[in-house]
């Protein structure tokens, strides 16, 4: 009886942990959402690239959805910076978010295929600007 108590006990702190978790995924996201909306940039990509390190293969679909679409939005920053490095995470980032989005959404969907698309101009561009497509 004891060993069932500190399994449902131990189990109900990792459901309540999860819990957190979750919760604490999409906080960063809409922390990064707002950085964005107040033009901080750079605040936007700290709240992103915690998210980012918060989710893993393990983490339920929710938090998994919230990390592709983080990592879209990180790339689309990086972008705009406009430098051969940060093109280069940028191309990084897309390439990330295109495996995930493919995972969960499947190849056809809208969102995958806008990003596949994406994903093939910055290429392109970045191998005509004389750096080399990651």
């Amino acid at each position: 009886r004891e060993q069932q108590a500190n399994a449902t006990e131990e189990g109900s702190n990792n459901s309540r942990i999860n819990s957190t978790k979750r919760h604490l995924v999409s906080a960063m996201g809409r922390i990064g959402s707002l950085k964005l909306k107040q033009g901080d940039h750079a605040g936007a990509l700290k709240a992103y690239t915690c998210l980012l390190g918060l989710v893993d293969a393990d983490s339920p679909l929710p938090s998994r959805t919230e990390k592709a679409k983080a990592l879209v939005k990180c790339a689309t920053i990086y972008r705009q910076r406009d430098t051969t490095k940060d093109n280069e995470l940028a191309i990084a980032h897309l390439r990330e978010a295109l495996e995930m989005y493919t995972n969960i959404h499947g190849q056809n969907h809208k969102d995958t295929r806008a990003i596949e698309a994406s994903l093939k101009q910055w290429q392109a561009q970045s191998t005509k600007g004389g750096e080399q497509a990651i």
